[in-house]
């Protein structure tokens, strides 16, 4: 028996062939990049195909799939900490060039409200003070249109360009379009107001005069969550003063517009100097209570500018511009961190990286975090990572970018079974682009979106060729699936498509559906005749999926889909469905009970009882009791379909048949209503 692994690993590919081969295996065939580097080389980058040809014993013992045998030969033979994994596909599709653009920061949004994610840039502009964003309308392919292009009104205090300023992505006037918030003056908000088309009107400005006299919003750092659930979107920003930094809430008034501040954290800082203060805002719902928290990453410097260290202030909300104030997360060094749902629990996490591996932050109920970390493989830097469940196994991965010397390479961290533990794949980028360092000493992120509506997460990045031009590479993800495609996602930047229930033919209901909201989704729940029967956490940025099956009694029933963001807002569905009765009579006389069966779980204290029954001479009535109580009685039919009220717990259900005679038949079953 001959199988193929993949080997990924720094280090000398001889030395593990000869772990292989003294491990039992016979090598017949080797294929990889690079023979200098795959034989000899210590200290670089490996990535080869091996065929092998299995000892007996594991032969017999490994009859399984290729996943599996790469699993055992990675973590057998070569140590490295990795399991099964099936690993996604995708075809690299490329835009038109476009010339002269010096991309910063690349955002993926649905601008037009076509379901799709465009692209916006920030662009470094030498030598300009006012620079300008683009923005890339999907085409629905994969590709992009050529970029429109909007001019900044203004850039931060203290930003003598080039640098892009960041952004915030919301509605902020209650139109249901996306808008573009950033900071652009001393004191001062810049509002783009969407049309829902791409295309956006003349900037809105605000002054927060509360602002103290010696503060100014330096550096541009923002975000946006609706942190007093009055369903206007609000705004985090950072003030730098001459040696704090003081955390604002801007509460948004819902036509575009902020006035007020609310302080809620200060840190030691010095004016809006690098490695001093507030580094990164972040929002998300770290204790799964539907109220949206803040993520305040501020670093302390020492003498000569470089890092000293990083705290991680997690302020957790109460959904009125209340926050509770923890450092939970230690750390020595400054790193990035990102936020998202990593294992589906409805929290969200922290992840970071750098030349010393992965580290994982689990959010936990209890406002603590459990920390997993990941050694690299790899040297050299790293961008920011992204967050998907890119191969279809019902975990969320994650991609970044990473570079040697010579080469760029996209990695993707394809989540296992055990937190904080991935397996790894990697992607050479386009030789035709060149992925820059930015001042931090990271490269460029590459952005996530199901950019040719497929249901399937795809990857974006832009590069710069070798004429001085930007291209945006896009990797459409060709991964056969099966948990993506059991539905589509909706045509529209927000909302719900219902892929079922349908058209029920039983009594078992499969209910899917998909979502799409315009902050990081925590959740869809599904809600039927007034009780809420699931809760699912399949979520990535805005976007979201539901799949179950549920038996039901027979009637028309009442259902909602809700979808639950990291502020509890909410996208929502409402339908009906009616389950037929159906129930067959017995051959001989008696009573046949189809529902509830024997030992069922019934999400309703309203409990359908659907029965037939054969009965000799002429039917007087049917009788259905409970619990030694009659409910209901029917005298014009044997098929019984009747809805009787119970209490919560377990009952027996007795119906009951008697001809004109007076003979009796009856069957008996017993269910619990929750």
């Amino acid at each position: 028996m001959e199988r193929m692994f993949r080997y990924f690993g720094l280090g000398s590919l001889r030395r593990a062939l000869f772990l292989a081969s003294s491990s039992g295996f016979t090598i017949t065939e080797i294929k990889g990049s690079g023979a200098r580097n795959l034989r000899e080389e210590d200290g670089f980058y490996v990535r080869a195909s091996v065929r092998v040809r299995l000892p007996r014993p594991i032969q017999e013992c490994l009859m399984l799939r290729s996943r599996v045998l790469a699993a055992v030969v990675c973590a057998g033979v070569f140590g490295m900490p990795c399991m099964a994994q099936f690993y996604p596909n995708y075809n690299l599709v490329g835009s038109p060039q476009v010339p002269g653009l010096y991309y910063g920061d690349t955002y993926a949004v649905d601008l037009n409200n076509d379901g799709i994610p465009d692209l916006v840039v920030n662009e470094y502009a030498t030598g300009d003070l006012q620079p300008y964003f683009a923005v890339f309308l999907a085409k629905g392919d994969g590709t992009f249109w050529g970029p429109a292009w909007y001019q900044y009104s203004a850039v931060p205090h203290g930003d003598t360009g080039p640098g892009p300023v960041p952004m915030a992505f919301g509605d902020f006037n209650g139109d249901g379009n996306i808008d573009i918030a950033m900071v652009t003056g001393d004191n001062a908000i810049t509002v783009y107001l969407g049309k829902g088309d791409g295309t956006f009107v003349n900037p809105w400005h605000s002054w927060i005069l509360g602002i103290p006299s010696d503060q100014y919003f330096g550096q541009g750092l923002i975000a946006t969550a609706d942190f007093n659930h009055d369903g206007k979107m609000d705004l985090a920003v950072v003030g730098y003063g001459p040696s704090s930094n003081v955390v604002y809430i801007l509460p948004g008034e819902g036509n575009g517009l902020f006035s007020k501040d609310v302080p809620v954290l200060t840190v030691p800082g010095e004016g809006a100097a690098a490695y001093w203060g507030v580094q990164q805002l972040l929002v998300g719902d770290f204790d799964n209570d539907g109220n949206a928290d803040l993520g305040v990453m501020a670093s302390v410097g020492i003498g000569n500018g470089n890092s000293g260290s990083m705290t991680p202030h997690i302020l957790y909300g109460n959904g009125n511009f209340g926050f509770q104030d923890t450092t939970p997360i230690s750390s020595t060094s400054e790193v990035v961190y990102r936020v998202g749902d990593l294992n589906g629990d409805g929290k969200s996490d922290l992840y970071s990286m750098d030349v010393g591996g992965l580290n994982t932050y689990y959010g936990l109920s209890g406002r603590t975090f459990l920390h997993r970390t990941q050694a690299s493989i790899w040297g050299g830097v790293f961008s920011e990572a992204s967050m998907a469940d890119f191969n279809d196994d019902g975990h969320n991965d994650l991609v970044a970018i990473t570079r040697n010397y010579t080469s760029t390479f996209l990695v993707f961290y394809l989540a296992t079974g055990t937190l904080g533990q991935f397996e790894y794949q990697v992607w050479n980028v386009p030789n035709a682009a060149s992925v820059p360092v930015g001042a931090s000493g990271t490269v460029a992120l590459p952005v996530v979106g199901d950019f040719n509506h497929d249901g399937k997460p795809d990857w974006a990045l832009l590069g710069h060729t070798t004429s001085g031009s930007t291209i945006a590479y896009t990797g459409v993800n060709e991964t056969a699936g099966e948990l993506w495609s059991n539905c589509d996602y909706p045509r529209a930047q927000r909302g719900i498509n219902l892929c079922s229930p349908a058209v029920v033919s039983g009594p078992t209901v499969n209910f899917t559906a998909t979502a799409h909201a315009l902050e990081p989704l925590r959740n869809i729940q599904l809600w039927v005749d007034g009780k809420k029967l699931g809760e699912q956490s399949h979520t990535w940025e805005g976007n979201g999926w539901f799949g179950a099956s549920i038996p039901f009694g027979p009637g028309t029933h009442y259902g909602t889909y809700f979808g639950t963001g990291i502020s509890s807002t909410l996208v929502q569905e409402n339908f009906t469905f009616t389950v037929p009765s159906g129930c067959s009579a017995p051959a001989q006389a008696g009573v046949h009970i189809c529902w509830p069966t024997n030992g069922a779980s019934i999400n309703a204290t309203s409990v359908v009882v659907d029965a037939n029954a054969t009965v000799t001479g002429t039917l007087a009535r049917m009788e259905v009791w409970v619990d030694g109580v009659k409910k209901y009685t029917e005298t014009s039919t044997t098929a019984l379909s009747a809805a009787v009220m119970v209490s919560p717990g377990t009952h027996t259900y007795t119906v009951f048949a008697v001809n004109t005679s007076g003979q009796v038949w009856s069957a008996a079953t017993r269910a619990t209503a929750r």
